[in-house]
């Protein structure tokens, strides 16, 4: 799977054949820096995020098709600072499944269907490390 965001989505096979694309709008990122978050694999769902300065998301698509299964528009960071590079990580603990999001100036929380479970501020306003799990704890 690769994702460039002002191109799309992409799934290819093992011998390297393109098996889909998915076209995504191209938004404006800040000081023109390109994007650089990764998909994230978990079950059957392909898992985005968009932090940009037009209109931030995380979305779902099916990784067999492509097709769109769900989008979540965003509100992170401050006006002219909106663009992210943080991959999503999806965390699994005691309680639920989380794909846990860092943006700019605070890490936000969403479940497997979109929905925001919690947020936290004091994250970078220029984020780019992705989340982690170890022993229990997010990092």
């Amino acid at each position: 799977y690769l994702y460039v965001a002002n191109l799309g989505l992409y799934a290819f096979d093992l011998k390297g054949k393109q098996v889909w694309h998915t076209p995504l709008e191209a938004n404006p990122i800040y000081l023109e820096f390109g994007t650089g978050a990764s998909p994230v694999l978990h079950g059957d769902q392909l898992i985005i995020a968009s932090d940009n300065e037009k209109q931030q998301f995380l979305a779902s698509y099916d990784k067999r098709t492509g097709k769109q299964l769900w989008r979540t528009n965003r509100e992170v960071g401050p006006k002219g600072r909106r663009s992210g590079w943080a991959t999503p990580f999806v965390w699994t603990n005691p309680a639920r499944t989380e794909i846990v999001t860092i943006g700019p100036t605070e890490a936000v929380s969403y479940d497997l269907e979109g929905k925001e479970l919690w947020r936290l501020g004091g994250m970078s306003a220029t984020p780019i490390p992705t989340p982690f799990a170890h022993e229990g704890l997010l990092y």
